[in-house]
């Protein structure tokens, strides 16, 4: 929580303290917690909106940290170790712990930003232009006319779309004066932060497949929560 990053910038190091044979639910509570939960966006959030979406966003991301995680953990096996070799250290013969030189940390960070640098950039930057190519139709001007369908629609896309950190809050602004209901508006509240589509394309090497795809399910069903949460509040 007070690491305050983006779920994007969590990713990484979600995926190192997950090699270093941190339990899956651990991982998963650091990568889900650091943006959901982080104390900064909440202090915002409370300054710029109503109280009513300050206390939707800390409801359900209580829940998704500390329910969600601790249930995908055991549903996959909180012991399971990482199979694909891409994800394990380029050394695993060597201690991590052990005492090192000053250029032999540089050379190891260098090698390991090196690396990181050219399997995330790319892919990255060209998930990131895609979604942000297909804005408008990720999030259409006629869903206010949508009802349910919008909610839906808002909780998918605010599951898969990538936003730096604190950037829900001016989109839930701009979505709710361009006259789109609390539903749609409050499946954003957490769905938006949480995880994102080039989030969770970074930790597919560190997590199993069917690991993300239920968070990212679970993500979409908090955000549906969320919105009948603040319907009821408001």
């Amino acid at each position: 929580m007070p690491s305050m990053m983006c779920t994007c910038c969590a990713a990484p190091v979600a995926v190192s303290v997950r090699k270093r044979g941190v339990p899956m639910q651990s991982a998963l509570a650091y990568w889900l917690g650091n943006p959901v939960l982080n104390p900064v966006v909440l202090v915002f959030m409370a300054v710029v909106l109503p109280w009513q979406f300050v206390t939707v966003r800390v409801i359900t991301g209580v829940l998704l940290v500390f329910g969600v995680t601790m249930l995908i953990g055991r549903l996959a096996g909180a012991r399971q170790t990482i199979t694909d070799p891409a994800a394990r250290p380029e050394d695993d013969s060597s201690d991590p712990d052990a005492p090192v030189s000053a250029l032999d940390a540089a050379r190891r960070f260098l090698r390991t930003l090196a690396r990181l640098s050219a399997v995330l950039l790319p892919e990255y930057l060209v998930v990131v232009l895609l979604l942000g190519g297909l804005r408008g139709w990720l999030f259409p001007a006629g869903a206010p006319e949508w009802g349910l369908l919008a909610v839906l629609l808002f909780a998918v896309v605010g599951t898969v779309f990538v936003i730096p950190t604190a950037g829900e809050i001016p989109i839930i602004q701009g979505r709710a004066l361009a006259g789109v209901g609390l539903g749609p508006v409050g499946a954003l509240i957490l769905t938006l932060p949480a995880l994102s589509l080039p989030s969770m394309l970074m930790i597919r090497r560190a997590f199993p497949a069917r690991v993300i795809a239920a968070t990212g399910v679970c993500v979409a069903v908090l955000g549906l929560v969320g919105a009948g949460l603040l319907v009821v509040l408001s």
